[in-house]
């Protein structure tokens, strides 16, 4: 079984992340030890809250290399919701904050009106997750038999540079957004796969385990 460190910089559901986990059988730590992160197989970077406060946590912690390292070395990154925002160039979220840069793109927030309707925002709820041609073949997904529904709470989505590494999207009112990203040993998820019943907790599954 191979061991999985959650990164613990301050910000998040860490525990209820670590306890998904632990449901499906996963070895999983919480830490916020470089020295571990370093050495480690595989991370998962995950969080709910402010990008630049997010940012800024991580530099206190000189959690930054230890992560970027990590995914330059070729070993599986996993980012959930705002640490999948995090791994992106830079964010709009209040201002102009700088990323972690391993996905060339940007953090936007949701517009304040699509097709003539206010968006309520956050996004908070259920949407169905629709795998594109990389999706549909894409491991992380493999399981399903059809696009299943997820759960969300941002108010913030991404956009990368490279579309062809988008693997779901999601439409909240008509607004179409990327919900899930693989690049190379990155895997990314704008929803929480671990409140998203038991086919989230599959695909939670299926990247810890290996599924690459």
């Amino acid at each position: 079984m191979r061991r999985v460190i959650i990164v613990d910089y301050n910000l998040g559901n860490i525990f209820s992340l670590k306890n998904a986990c632990e449901r499906v059988g996963l070895d999983v730590t919480v830490s916020a030890d470089p020295v571990k992160i370093r050495g480690c197989h595989q991370l998962v970077l995950p969080g709910v809250g402010a990008f630049g406060v997010a940012v800024e946590n991580l530099k206190q912690l000189d959690l930054i290399d230890p992560v970027i390292e990590h995914a330059k070395q070729g070993k599986p990154l996993v980012g959930i919701c705002l640490g999948l925002q995090l791994l992106f160039s830079r964010s709009e979220e209040f201002g102009n904050n700088l990323g972690l840069d391993l996905i060339p793109g940007v953090v936007k927030r949701f517009p304040d009106v699509q097709d003539g309707e206010k968006l309520r925002i956050p996004h908070v709820g259920w949407n169905v997750l629709n795998r594109n041609a990389s999706g549909s073949s894409d491991p992380l997904f493999f399981h399903l038999n059809e696009d299943p529904y997820a759960y969300f709470v941002h108010s913030y989505y991404v956009e990368p540079i490279d579309p062809s590494i988008i693997t779901a999207v999601t439409e909240y009112h008509g607004f179409r957004f990327c919900a899930a990203i693989r690049k190379d040993n990155i895997v990314g998820m704008q929803f929480h796969p671990e409140k998203s019943g038991p086919k989230g907790l599959k695909m939670l599954a299926n990247i810890l385990n290996g599924v690459w």
